[in-house]
């Protein structure tokens, strides 16, 4: 298989792995030699979907790493936030937390 491009995989906010890919995988209409085409499709799926799970695609191996560091990141802030978060719990006087940076955390089921 020639490899055309970079596929970084994201689940539960987490980089799966990073791996090449034929050009028939690459999601179509996406420029992969564009990054912020990509940090742009990043963002997108944290509006939607409250988290940043997706299949990325990139042109060159060195993107794709960065593109994975970033996503590294931007879990470690938003763990960062969530520790301080639960330390600050009950500071307001109520017994219970909620995690906000989760979109629909307290509804049933987590939907």
């Amino acid at each position: 298989m020639a490899t055309d491009a970079f596929k970084v995989q994201v689940r539960s906010n987490m980089v799966l792995s990073i791996t090449g890919v034929a050009h028939d995988e690459v999601t179509p209409g996406l420029d992969i030699n564009s990054p912020l085409a990509v940090s742009t499709q990043l963002a997108d799926n944290n509006r939607k979907n409250g988290n940043i799970d997706d299949d990325y695609f990139l042109g060159t191996f060195i993107d794709a790493r960065d593109f994975a560091c970033l996503c590294i990141g931007f879990q470690k802030a938003l763990c960062e936030k969530t520790i301080e978060s639960v330390q600050n719990a009950g500071s307001d006087g109520t017994q219970t937390w909620t995690n906000t940076f989760v979109p629909k955390a307290g509804s049933a089921g987590g939907e």
